[in-house]
């Protein structure tokens, strides 16, 4: 049983920006759909931190979401490590076999 706990990081510059609120939503309904509950997997938690930390200070939002769902499949060993990944959101979909719910809303923000 959790009693207390310290926030390390915020990630204040994602809660501040409606797109990259957006985007940081998407990873984690991506990371939420493609695993299963009560495994440890520290190079996933590392993935995430990454991409948080990325996130914050990047602008080129519609390229890192590319490059997250590239590392998230490679990460879970549903893409070799190295081969090009034509279409990133095309084989989430497939992988996971339905589309992401917050999708809809990274559409719209970025196009």
């Amino acid at each position: 049983m959790v009693t207390e706990v310290d926030t390390l990081e915020n990630f204040k510059n994602i809660r501040l920006s409606l797109k990259r609120a957006s985007l940081a939503y998407y990873f984690m309904e991506a990371v939420g759909r493609s695993t299963r509950e009560g495994g440890g997997h520290q190079d996933l938690f590392d993935l995430i931190k990454d991409y948080l930390s990325r996130l914050e200070k990047e602008n080129t939002l519609k390229q890192l979401k590319t490059d997250f769902i590239y590392s998230l499949l490679t990460t879970l060993g549903f893409w070799p490590r190295g081969k090009v990944l034509q279409n990133p959101e095309e084989k989430l979909e497939e992988i996971i076999e339905r589309r992401l719910s917050s999708e809809r809303v990274g559409k719209r923000i970025f196009e």
